[in-house]
C-alpha cells in the first residue's frame, strides 16, 4: 500500500489522464508573503472542474486546490479515493528557511558605505487591498538606479527592494561609483563657486562689534560723525537725496560715506525684509509689502529717509 501513496496533484493527474479528461491547470491568485503569516492561494481547473486551495506555502496551497478538485471529482461519481492513498500534507516547519528574513537592507547599505556611493533610499509607491490583506510597494532609490517591489507588509517590500536593488548594483557597481563620483565633484564644484561668491559678500559686510562708548543718546548722531570723519557735508549728499529713490541710488549714496548694506529677506509669507547698514552703532530696517519686491523697495525708502534725517 506504501508504493501507493501519491501527493493530491499527483492523484488529479493520473486521474485525468487515465479517464482522458481536462488535465489539471494551476494558476496562484492570491500571493501574501514576507510575513510570520504567509499565504497563498492556488487555482485548479481540470476535468471541468475549478477549485482553489490556501496554504502557507505555495506547494501547500497546490496540493490543497487538487484535494478539493478530487473531493469534487468524488461527488460526482468520477473518482475513487480507495483506489490510492493520498499523501497527508506536509506540515510546515516554524523554522523553515521560507521563513528566514535575510537583511537586504543593511547588506545594500554596507555596501554603499565600503564604495563611497549614495545610500538608499525607500518611497512608499502604494498601500492596496483590504485590511485583513494588505499589500505595500516600495521603491528603493541609488543615484539613477530604481527597483520596487510588493508584500505583505511595509518592511518585507522594502527588504524585496532593496535584494533586487542588490541583484542589480553588483551588475553595474563600477559604473555606478564613476557616475556617482563625477556627480559629487561637479557638486563640490558648484558648491565652490557659490561659497567663493557668498564669502566675497560677506567681506564686504562685515558685521562690526557695537561701539559700547556711543552713549544712546548720541545714536542718532552717527551718520554725522561720519560725515564729519571724512569732511562731508549735508550739500554734498542733497543731490543723491533728490534722486529717484532706487538701490542703485542708495548704493551711491552710501558709497559716498564708505558705507556697505545687506537685504535679507526674513520672511517670505507674509513678505518682510530687512536693510542693515555696516556702521558701529545699530542701523537695521524692517519692512514689509504684498511681494518681495515692495517690502526691499519699502527698506530702500526708509533707509533714504533716515538717512536724509540724519544727515541734517
Amino acid at each position: 500500500m506504501a508504493n501507493n501513496v501519491k501527493t493530491p496533484v499527483m492523484v488529479l493527474q493520473e486521474l485525468t489522464v487515465k479517464r482522458s479528461m481536462q488535465t489539471p491547470e494551476y494558476s496562484i491568485i492570491h500571493a501574501k508573503q514576507g510575513t510570520h503569516d504567509n499565504e497563498f492561494h492556488y487555482q485548479v481547473i481540470a476535468a471541468n472542474v475549478s477549485a482553489i486551495g490556501v496554504g502557507r506555502s505555495k506547494q501547500v496551497a497546490k496540493h490543497d486546490a487538487a484535494r478539493k478538485a478530487l473531493d469534487m471529482l468524488q461527488s460526482m461519481g468520477l473518482y475513487n479515493p480507495g483506489e490510492t492513498v493520498v499523501k497527508a500534507p506536509r506540515s510546515e516547519v516554524p523554522n523553515s528557511p521560507i521563513r528566514q528574513t535575510i537583511n537586504s537592507i543593511g547588506t545594500l547599505s554596507e555596501l554603499c558605505v565600503e564604495n563611497k556611493i549614495p545610500m538608499p533610499t525607500f518611497t512608499e509607491i502604494s498601500d492596496v487591498g483590504p485590511p485583513h490583506c494588505k499589500e505595500f510597494t516600495y521603491q528603493c532609490s541609488i543615484a539613477s538606479l530604481v527597483t520596487r517591489a510588493t508584500a505583505g507588509t511595509k518592511k518585507q517590500a522594502k527588504q524585496l527592494a532593496a535584494k533586487e536593488m542588490l541583484d542589480r548594483i553588483t551588475q553595474v557597481l563600477p559604473e555606478l561609483v564613476a557616475e556617482c563620483n563625477e556627480n559629487f565633484l561637479q557638486a563640490i564644484t558648484d558648491r565652490d563657486v557659490v561659497a567663493a561668491e557668498r564669502y566675497s559678500e560677506l567681506r564686504k559686510f562685515t558685521r562690526p562689534k557695537p561701539n559700547l562708548a556711543i552713549k544712546i543718546e548720541d545714536y542718532d548722531s552717527h551718520i554725522k560723525n561720519i560725515m564729519q570723519e571724512k569732511h562731508i557735508t549735508y550739500e554734498d549728499l542733497e543731490v543723491y537725496f533728490q534722486k529717484k529713490r532706487t538701490e542703485e541710488s542708495l548704493k551711491a549714496l552710501l558709497c559716498k560715506l564708505e558705507l556697505d548694506y545687506m537685504i535679507e529677506i526674513q520672511q517670505e509669507k507674509p513678505p518682510i525684509v530687512t536693510l542693515t547698514l555696516n556702521t558701529d552703532v545699530p542701523f537695521v530696517i524692517l519692512a514689509d509689502g504684498p511681494t518681495i519686491e515692495i517690502a526691499v523697495q519699502g527698506t530702500i525708502n526708509k533707509a533714504f529717509q533716515h538717512l536724509e534725517v540724519f544727515s541734517k
